[in-house]
């Protein structure tokens, strides 16, 4: 069977009461997810998802239409679409042929995502009445991100950055695990990478906090400060405990800073709010359809919009006005 997977938050919720637990959650979002995929959870996984809570795993694909509807994806707000790994991994195998890249091999380049369209297609169209509805698609070869969304993109002379041009992908609703590569470059020369992405990635609770140190040890990373990765001596790149001044947060642009310079956002943020705005959420109209996408680090003359929201660094929940 395919190893794709999909997973869900439920848009309408459980509705019901549940007995206080000893400790708050550390989770903003309490949404149900739903995973569904042919493979069995391994022991190891299925421990970390007890420790997140509200996960649910069925057995089933979304290369079918009555599983998708078994766990109601009509409800979702949101899904995400996982390649098979058996693909990745043969397709990592055969990089260095590049065939992918020159189209000599354009047939094995869309059958190994084959299993990814057609469960879009599928979502699509059990989904097609829920307006606020966002899905997101991993591609093992991102040539394929043009069946996504909008086929028409500025046309340039570069393979390798021709994809990453596309609406679809501005806008977070496709990916592809090559942009990872450059990533886990960049980390070998500037450990501190992996310090800023453990407090951005898990800046939220102490579950999210273990998990990530989990997985970096378990990759070779030194997490605990024991020294274990190498010997016995202090590890390559110590990963800090969790500061309080690391936590992600996404809100709205006050209505009185509309029409203002994206500097005088910044000003209002780090001298009112002791936060550290780094990238503005907007919506363009595309095709006469709302089209949100990330602007990371935008030019201090950047005029703000009704309906932005910036995304913060701050240690605790800010409240723009």
């Amino acid at each position: 069977g395919q190893g794709q997977g999909q997973g869900q938050g439920q848009g309408q919720g459980q509705g019901q009461k549940q007995k206080p637990e000893p400790a708050p959650s550390p989770f903003l979002n309490q949404q149900p997810i739903v995973i569904l995929s042919r493979g069995e959870v391994p022991a190891v996984a299925s421990a970390d998802l007890e420790r997140f809570g509200n996960v649910y795993v069925v057995a089933g694909s979304p290369l079918l239409r009555s599983d998708l509807a078994r766990v109601r994806i009509h409800t979702a707000s949101n899904a995400v679409v996982l390649a098979n790994h058996e693909e990745w991994v043969r397709a990592a195998a055969d990089s260095s042929t590049l065939l992918s890249l020159t189209g000599a091999d354009t047939t094995a380049t869309a059958t190994a995502d084959a299993p990814a369209l057609l469960a879009v297609l599928n979502i699509e169209a059990l989904t097609y009445s829920n307006g606020g509805f966002f899905l997101s698609v991993e591609f093992i070869h991102r040539e394929n991100m043009q069946f996504v969304g909008d086929t028409d993109t500025l046309r340039i002379n570069e393979v390798y950055g021709q994809a990453f041009l596309r609406p679809s992908f501005m806008s977070g609703r496709v990916y592809a695990p090559v942009m990872l590569d450059t990533l886990v470059c960049q980390a070998y020369y500037n450990g501190h990478l992996l310090e800023i992405l453990q407090q951005l990635i898990f800046s939220h609770g102490n579950v999210t906090h273990a998990l990530g140190l989990a997985k970096l040890r378990q990759a070779g990373i030194g997490g605990d400060g024991s020294g274990d990765d190498d010997g016995g001596g202090a590890p390559s790149h110590p990963l800090p405990e969790a500061a309080g001044s690391g936590h992600v947060f996404l809100v709205p642009v006050p209505r009185r800073l509309h029409r203002a310079s994206y500097a005088s956002l910044f000003s209002y943020c780090c001298f009112k709010h002791r936060a550290i705005p780094i990238a503005l959420y907007r919506a363009a109209i595309h095709h006469r359809q709302p089209l949100w996408y990330v602007m990371p680090n935008p030019a201090p003359t950047c005029v703000l919009r009704e309906g932005d929201r910036v995304y913060l660094i701050a240690s605790t929940r800010p409240s723009l006005q």
